[in-house]
């Protein structure tokens, strides 16, 4: 045997033949095909009734999506991709009607919160704040319940789910070590289910919460609706919270969590600073800045200073030579795969939007679903119902607002339906609806560290979307009318 064809723990290296088999078999392989054959299939044969732009742009747009969900290529150049066919292909007379979406604000506001996210990262404010968790948690009970307030609080100050994730999960580690819990113990189970599922959500409340919140309130201020961050807080913060609490609760009744064990020897003071304060000077200049951008966001929606100042400032502030929290390394680090694909999001809406394309499959969608012959209640239920549907394949929420968003709120208008009551219970639906681990990167991270199952994410799953419902049912007949 040819030693060259063993590995250096001495198992067989696989052959070519195989090699080439599990890259036909592999799901990038199958998705880029899928995706070529949309978009030349799209570009090329015509279809009665349709307008030749309409159809090119739509060829585009689910070649994008395609990439997008099967990931055969980085995100970035998936993004790229899609915006120069809308020029290659003719659909837009310019680059800079195809790149459009990229001048939006919302590129340059998410840039800014991403870099206030690694700010606090920076300095270890999270870990610090975490950690206070540990230091008091005494039981596994309350650790369960002070875990669940420090993911809510946080997500008001943190805009990113997969941070608060990777910050909270060595705290859960560590408490499940400290009070001896084996491997199939609830404590672990209840508390990375709260993690994986109700911490995206939490992002909602606010509309600098997360990528979610940030994309969707672009979507509807675009579409003509008025949205202030302020009126926004105000819509979604007591929805989301009645979701968060009522779920968390149900979770410790299905994993009842056991009171008895008692933490070890852990004390407070092993989680102060070395100065012996809770807080350094670098992280009190991050909860400063935060604190004082959140005020402007505030102070913001009642003056109709712009949204992305704020952060703005709170960034040069950061990066000024006698502070140097933020440096030109933190910019190399960012999400930059993020911060292209809603480029491209919002490019593809904006041209599909111009042309017509997003009004032709509203016609189309009330041609096959009278959604019009139908009262209000029962065509928002029916509308929600296909989203839900929609939401399934898709393994970002974003990108399903994104595709579902410009069109419910067309249908909205069409229908004479509140659009912005209905695009606020569309995001809650989309963010409430994790069935798989795959749905949402937090839920996916947490069932690959824990032992938390695909049947304890699609329990939970279920719950958190018939709370969502029922919440969404209270705010459009009772709260939302009253809140001006």
């Amino acid at each position: 045997m040819d030693t060259r064809a063993e590995l250096m723990d001495g198992t067989q290296r696989p052959s070519r033949l195989v090699r080439v088999r599990r890259r036909l078999v592999s799901p990038h392989i199958w998705g880029l095909l899928l995706a070529l054959i949309v978009l030349a299939v799209g570009s090329v044969a015509p279809v009665p009734g349709v307008r030749t732009d309409v159809q090119r742009v739509l060829a585009v747009f689910l070649f994008s999506v395609v990439l997008w969900l099967a990931k055969p290529v980085p995100l970035t150049i998936a993004s790229v991709t899609s915006v120069c066919l809308l020029f290659l292909t003719g659909i837009t007379d310019s680059f800079a009607e195809a790149a459009a979406g990229f001048a939006s604000r919302l590129v340059f506001f998410l840039f800014l919160l991403l870099l206030l996210g690694s700010a606090i990262s920076n300095v270890g404010l999270a870990d610090r704040l975490a950690g206070q968790l540990v230091a008091t948690a005494s039981t596994p009970r309350r650790s369960y319940w002070l875990l669940s307030a420090n993911i809510l609080t946080l997500a008001f100050v943190m805009p990113s789910g997969i941070a608060r994730t990777v910050t909270f999960l060595p705290i859960v580690e560590r408490l499940s070590d400290r009070f001896d819990c084996s491997t199939d113990s609830n404590f672990p189970r209840a508390s990375l289910l709260v993690l994986g599922q109700l911490n995206p959500i939490a992002s909602l409340a606010l509309m600098t919460g997360g990528g979610m919140a940030i994309l969707s309130s672009e979507i509807i201020r675009a579409s003509g609706e008025p949205i202030t961050w302020l009126g926004w807080a105000v819509h979604m913060t007591p929805p989301i919270v009645a979701v968060y609490i009522l779920t968390t609760l149900t979770i410790e009744r299905l994993y009842p969590v056991d009171d008895n064990a008692r933490s070890g020897p852990e004390t407070v003071s092993e989680e102060t600073n070395s100065q012996g304060e809770f807080l350094n000077h670098q992280q009190r200049v991050v909860a400063g800045l935060l604190v004082l951008t959140i005020l402007g966001w505030v102070v913001g929606s009642l003056t109709g200073v712009p949204t992305i100042l704020p952060p703005l400032l709170a960034v040069l502030v950061l990066a000024l030579p006698g502070v140097k929290i933020l440096s030109s390394e933190d910019v190399k680090q960012l999400n930059w795969g993020i911060l292209f694909l809603f480029g491209a999001m919002l490019s593809l809406i904006s041209v599909m939007r111009d042309i017509g394309a997003i009004a032709f499959v509203v016609d189309q969608l009330l041609a096959v679903v009278p959604i019009g012959t139908y009262s209000i209640p029962i065509a928002v239920a029916v509308l929600l119902t296909i989203i839900l549907t929609l939401r399934v394949f898709f393994s970002t929420a974003s990108a399903c607002l994104a595709i579902v968003l410009p069109i419910v709120l067309s249908l909205a208008s069409a229908l004479g339906i509140d659009g912005r009551y209905l695009a606020l219970s569309v995001v809650i639906v989309v963010g409430s609806a994790t069935l798989l681990p795959f749905h949402m990167p937090p839920a996916l991270i947490v069932t690959e560290r824990g032992p938390v199952t695909n049947r304890d994410v699609f329990v939970v799953g279920v719950i958190t979307l018939a709370y969502a419902v029922a919440v969404i049912a209270l705010s459009w007949t009772v709260y939302w009318p009253l809140v001006p």
